[in-house]
């Protein structure tokens, strides 16, 4: 009924369609659209092709939906009719219409949702069409001078749809020290542009890209003339009307991550923001340290699009805010301890927005400590958003320049007057004098400011600044500079009334420690029992998730609360609180064994070991299973060791676990598996008769599913020699991979191709 709808069928043949004359009907395509994304290939070819070749087919509708309708037959498998398709496209780019041009703009977004070499090469050649039609000079081509206001429409249209041209994967965003280690992601702070679509960047091209680059530069500087024409006003734009931000106290009441129920649209100049980060996303490998020449092109190409906007001033709010965000895209190889600065010419960027887009005073100085509080305090405040993003991610702007630039210092500074923020807004008082509370804690006090600070309304953004604390100290540490204030900030953000902010600190307690002076030892043991010990159980888990990294760092610097620590690590009532509590604790079951702070830990560990093998949770088991094997001497059948009273009764535990319940021989074959990976010594004298036995035990069909799957297998390698007969063969334990059921094998392990064995004639019928 509905194709009958869509359709006027020729009353000669009205039940069948080969060779039909099919007339377009006003709304026909929207049905046709839907219709080719759900009956496939016959459909496209015999009705929706057709009717777009008609004469009479609507074309500005088939603009508006040609992309949607080029991923319907990419998908379906239709290569002839994409092809098509992407001929027509082209067409319309070159039409001279406006509107069609407009739509097919508009369009590249769908066609770029299915990722191919194919497609990569049609949005070159669009990109390459635009720019003879909107950036070449009219007059060398012997063409009618485009008016500018078509030319400024047609060019936003296409910064609009760049963000969604690049694929942007979940490892682009990162998530290192530079924030939270191993806890948040830099979308806690930075709204990237991202994108569950787009083409792969190793197929962008450096044609493509710096046709893209042309574009947004002359979008740029076609907005910067009107601007100026218009006196400086606040840009105009023939896009969709752009709602006011939101209030600012609304915003911070929940840090820059925002509150997620409040959408609103993004402005002009942040859409040409988003554009020109794509264009760096568009550089594959710029945070990789090693770079091959291409990428060096692109990423001096990208950079030469951020230099043309910087020199257009309707724009530099805009950039200031997105310094973070770029810092984070040209950031290489950031590890605990050291990293990696951006390449020379995006650090020139960065100090270039940083000097001339922020309204940093030329005659303040860095040592005057209260001018700096009092203009970066107003800076955020009656800045909005924009200058909260800039003051408040200091940190991660200041890791991707290299400490040898001259304006490090002041910025440093002011990033030190964004934490004094936090400190003013909890009505903590420095010695020093900076500023001074009221005596009714009102307000906050600054010697030689024009007003004071109300300590009720928000001052800065205290999530922004918990998530970078650790880089924040890194800098301090890295530039050998004294931070009095920084353990009473720790303090202060541990004991936060705001769980957001305490689970900032939590996630990243294991940096501390390396952070901080030795005297400063009690204040951070303090802090993580408190933090252990926290009624939401959210903020707790970052402190159970890394309790063994943080007691190793503390060690170091104060070895009797290190070991007094690692003491309670056995204590059960700290791993009960929650089910997958026990998950982190088994994690770490090996690291408290070795790391020497508990002189009978072993003895210890093994009644922990065995109650967690017979855990309700399935990971739990498992990785007390494979810290059994990890913990078991190698090499014992040539050395001929004779194991500890403590490792033969995990043995004995494991091997009577392969007679037991469905759950207990689960655990049995794990420990095979992890066995056969790392010790075949243990498997050869203890695992394989076991084995053997449970392979061969007559179970019910239920019983007999991945488990005795996973034995046979193992059983087979046995059997065929496929197992660790050298040190140099075996695999080291930091590389096992046992979540979700698999683990990863050597290759040179697995059974080859043609390969014969003799084999057990019991086990051959089991085969």
């Amino acid at each position: 009924q509905h194709i009958a709808g869509a359709l006027r069928l020729p009353p000669a043949k009205p039940y069948g369609f080969e060779g039909m004359q099919l007339v377009p009907r006003a709304g026909m395509l929207d049905a046709l659209q839907l219709l080719s994304g759900v009956l496939g290939m016959e459909f496209l070819i015999n009705f929706t092709m057709p009717c777009l070749r008609h004469k009479n087919s609507d074309k500005v509708q088939l603009a508006r939906l040609i992309g949607q309708l080029h991923y319907s037959a990419t998908t379906a498998g239709c290569s002839d009719a994409a092809k098509e398709l992407r001929k027509i496209h082209i067409n319309m780019l070159k039409s001279g219409d406006e509107l069609q041009q407009i739509n097919g703009i508009k369009s590249l977004p769908d066609f770029t949702r299915h990722d191919s070499t194919a497609v990569a090469l049609h949005i070159e050649h669009c990109c390459r069409i635009l720019v003879d039609i909107l950036c070449t000079d009219p007059a060398a081509q012997n063409q009618h001078k485009m008016p500018d206001s078509t030319r400024l429409h047609l060019l936003e249209s296409f910064v609009c749809v760049v963000p969604s041209f690049v694929r942007q994967l979940d490892e682009d965003i990162l998530q290192n020290e530079v924030g939270v280690s191993g806890g948040a992601a830099l979308t806690h702070q930075i709204q990237h542009p991202k994108t569950l679509q787009g083409i792969d960047n190793s197929r962008i091209s450096l044609s493509l890209h710096d046709s893209v680059c042309r574009l947004l530069e002359a979008a740029t500087q076609a907005r910067q003339d009107k601007w100026l024409a218009g006196g400086g006003r606040p840009p105009e734009t023939a896009l969709p009307a752009i709602p006011a931000a939101p209030d600012r106290d609304e915003i911070m009441s929940s840090g820059l991550s925002g509150n997620k129920e409040v959408k609103t649209k993004r402005t002009l100049e942040e859409r040409y923001v988003d554009a020109a980060l794509a264009v760096v996303r568009m550089c594959h490998g710029a945070r990789h340290k090693h770079k091959t020449p291409a990428q060096v092109k692109h990423i001096a190409r990208s950079m030469g699009a951020w230099r043309v906007m910087i020199g257009c001033k309707f724009i530099h709010r805009a950039l200031a805010s997105s310094l973070a965000a770029l810092s984070c895209q040209v950031t290489a190889e950031i590890t605990p301890g050291h990293w990696e600065p951006a390449p020379d010419e995006a650090q020139e960027v960065l100090q270039r927005i940083l000097e001339e887009c922020t309204d940093k005073p030329a005659d303040l100085s860095y040592d005057e400590k209260g001018k700096l509080c009092d203009w970066s305090w107003t800076q955020q405040i009656e800045g909005g958003a924009q200058a909260v993003k800039l003051h408040c991610q200091l940190p991660i702007i200041l890791t991707a320049i290299a400490p040898d630039w001259k304006g490090r210092l002041f910025w440093m500074h002011a990033m030190q007057a964004s934490y004094n923020g936090y400190l003013a807004e909890r009505r903590v008082e420095l010695a020093d004098g900076t500023w001074k509370i009221s005596e009714d804690g009102s307000h906050v006090e600054i010697p030689g400011a024009k007003k004071p600070f109300q300590c009720a309304a928000a001052i800065v953004d205290p999530l922004s600044l918990a998530y970078q604390l650790p880089a924040a100290l890194r800098l301090f540490h890295e530039a050998g500079l004294l931070w009095a204030e920084a353990l009473v900030l720790f303090k202060c953000m541990s004991e936060d009334d705001k769980a957001d902010v305490r689970w900032m600190v939590s996630h990243a307690i294991h940096c501390y420690p390396q952070l901080f002076e030795s005297d400063c030892a009690p204040v951070l043991c303090d802090t993580f029992e408190r933090l252990l010990r926290d009624d939401d159980l959210d903020v707790a888990e970052g402190v159970h998730k890394h309790y063994m990294a943080f007691v190793s760092s503390l060690a170091k610097v104060d070895d009797d609360r290190g070991r007094l620590l690692a003491a309670m690590f056995l204590d059960q009532g700290l791993w009960e609180r929650r089910l997958h509590f026990a998950v982190f604790q088994s994690d770490q079951l090996y690291d408290y064994i070795a790391c020497g702070l508990v002189g009978n830990a072993r003895e210890e560990a093994g009644d922990a070991i065995k109650l967690l093998l017979r855990h309700s949770c399935t990971t739990v088991r498992k990785n007390a299973a494979v810290t059994v094997v990890r913990l078991l001497p190698r090499d014992m059948m040539n050395s001929r060791l004779v194991l500890v009273p403590e490792d033969e009764a995990l043995l004995g535990a494991l091997v009577l676990m392969s007679s037991g319940t469905c759950r207990e021989r689960q655990t049995f074959v794990w420990a095979c598996e992890a066995a056969m990976n790392e010790n075949s010594d243990v498997m050869t004298l203890y695992f394989k008769a076991p084995l053997e036995d449970l392979v061969k035990r007559k179970l019910k069909p239920v019983s007999r599913s991945l488990t005795h799957d996973m034995a046979h297998n193992i059983l087979y390698r046995l059997q065929t020699g496929d197992e660790c007969k050298s040190p140099e063969s075996q695999v080291d334990h930091t590389t096992i991979g046992m979540t979700g059921g698999n683990t990863r094998i050597a290759a040179n392990r697995l059974p080859q191709r043609g390969a014969q064995a003799t084999l057990d004639p019991d086990f051959q019928v089991f085969l």
